[in-house]
């Protein structure tokens, strides 16, 4: 009895590490079990199917018409959720004076940036009529090849 008095704190961290690996291996149990039971069941399942020939009626695939229905109803649902997000968000704005109470093109024109603050515009010159330009067409690989290493050549002094 005085042994236990002396070392209850040693006592005390050694109980609280098992209780802590207990629960640890009895989650691990448990979960092995659940896979264990999870591949029995499929085993019956493929079992049962080879012994009728059919698969169970709540593992059949839903039919084409069925798919199609779930699909048209999560558009219908997604597109609902969008108006209503669209709806919320316009009436957040209107509150917050973002936006006018009408729909209506939010376009402005915006001026021209001046070249300096405070003066006006700068115009920008107006374009000068060209005369077209004759341009050589480009060397061929081959000239290219045989012109990689061109010799020097010196200019006069």
């Amino acid at each position: 009895m005085n042994w236990i008095l002396n070392n209850i704190t040693t006592i005390a961290v050694v109980l609280f590490f098992l209780i802590s690996a207990l629960g640890s291996l009895l989650k691990w149990l448990n979960e092995q079990a659940q896979i264990r039971q999870a591949k029995q069941d499929r085993k019956r399942a493929d079992d049962e199917v080879l012994r009728t020939g059919r698969a169970d009626e709540a593992e059949a695939e839903p039919s084409q018409e069925q798919q199609r229905a779930r699909l048209q109803q999560l558009a219908e649902q997604r597109r609902a959720q969008i108006e209503e997000l669209r709806r919320r968000r316009l009436e957040h704005m209107r509150r917050s004076g973002q936006v006018r109470s009408t729909p209506g093109p939010t376009s402005t024109p915006t001026p021209a940036p001046a070249s300096r603050p405070g003066q006006p515009p700068v115009p920008l010159p107006r374009p000068v009529d060209l005369e077209p330009v004759e341009v050589e067409p480009a060397p061929s690989a081959g000239a290219q090849a045989r012109t990689a290493h061109p010799t020097a050549q010196r200019r006069p002094l």
